[in-house]
């Protein structure tokens, strides 16, 4: 669906050039929710703004199914922002308009629609967004969440093949963001909608996300399918991420393990999650095992478990049968000591 080429965005400040942007490549697949994440600075916002060229890119190009949207200018471009809804952190909703006037106001823009059918569509998206009664109130009158639900279905109002969600629930509390959440899932769900969305947490990419992306300082340092990812980071700033939400390294672990122990990290997701794996092992094999760090969980749906744990086995002959009784299960181990 979306094809981001060799993208790299440079400022000229009067300290000199700032990249924000250096050499990012990356698929988005149709129909896919798609997470890119990083601290403040990454460059996240600016990669986002680059896709419906509210930021144009010092270098690459984006193609958007298969045409290359960087050179679009004019008509052109102004017909390529109506497949492309917008989500915003601050709602941007226009305050002295009421809910069903804000919705209304790009169908009235795009001037395709008659008067009834812009009416019915806003119709169509308020309840979608579970907003119909709220239609003739104004954004002062609406919770945070509310005002959320309102830019999300003016971002719907046109039919849009691609959304792009900026930082859409980091201004909302926990149980609100939930419920938003919930509800770009079911949007993407129903209408097979492409979404796109930035954040600055992992516990939002693991909730709704098939696949991420992890930006560092402008570069891309990671990506892959959010389960790959959760389970098997490769870089310093995806586990400093994922220490924000409680899923700490073994870093320091495997250092202060018993003398003659071996250290094994186990990961098994889907119906493995649900066996009992190492009591199994435990009573076969006659291992003491230790559980130095754990987790456990679902992402978007699929169940997971990850252990790190102390092992004392008699021997080495005897380490290696019990590896080999977890590959025969579907549990992938990696040994770290």
């Amino acid at each position: 669906m979306i094809r981001i080429d060799n993208i790299g965005k440079t400022y000229r400040t009067p300290q000199g050039e700032f990249h924000a942007l250096r050499d990012i490549d990356l698929e988005i697949a149709r129909g896919e929710i798609f997470g890119i994440i990083g601290r403040s600075g990454a460059g996240k916002s600016t990669l986002l703004r680059i896709v419906n060229l509210l930021e144009r890119p010092t270098q690459g190009r984006v193609l958007i199914e298969d045409q290359n949207v960087t050179a679009f200018e004019g008509e052109a471009l102004r017909r390529l922002r109506q497949r492309i809804g917008f989500v915003f952190q601050h709602f941007n909703l226009l305050n002295s308009r009421t809910v069903y006037d804000n919705v209304r106001l790009p169908l009235r823009v795009a001037g395709e629609l008659s008067s009834a059918d812009q009416k019915r569509r806003v119709g169509e998206v308020l309840e979608l967004v579970g907003l119909t009664d709220q239609a003739r109130k104004y954004p002062r009158q609406l919770s945070g969440g509310q005002r959320q639900r309102v830019g999300i279905a003016r971002a719907l109002a046109n039919r849009p093949s691609v959304l792009l969600c900026d930082e859409a629930t980091s201004a909302l509390d926990p149980e609100t963001t939930q419920a938003i959440l919930r509800l770009l899932l079911d949007i993407n769900q129903q209408l097979g909608l492409t979404i796109v969305l930035i954040t600055h947490g992992m516990d939002v990419i693991r909730a709704i996300a098939d696949q991420v992306a992890i930006l560092d300082q402008g570069h891309l340092v990671e990506s892959g399918k959010v389960l790959d990812v959760f389970l098997n980071p490769r870089h310093a700033t995806t586990r400093s991420l994922l220490a924000d939400i409680g899923l700490e390294s073994e870093n320091g672990l495997t250092s202060a393990s018993a003398s003659g122990a071996r250290v094994v990290r186990l990961t098994y997701q889907g119906e493995t999650a649900e066996l009992p794996v190492l009591s199994q092992l435990a009573r076969e094999s006659g291992v003491d095992f230790s559980i130095l760090l754990g987790s456990v969980g679902h992402l978007k749906g699929t169940r997971y478990g990850q252990l790190t744990l102390e092992i004392k086995p008699p021997d080495e002959a005897g380490f290696q049968r019990l590896l080999a009784s977890l590959s025969g299960r579907g549990v992938h181990f990696e040994v770290l000591r």
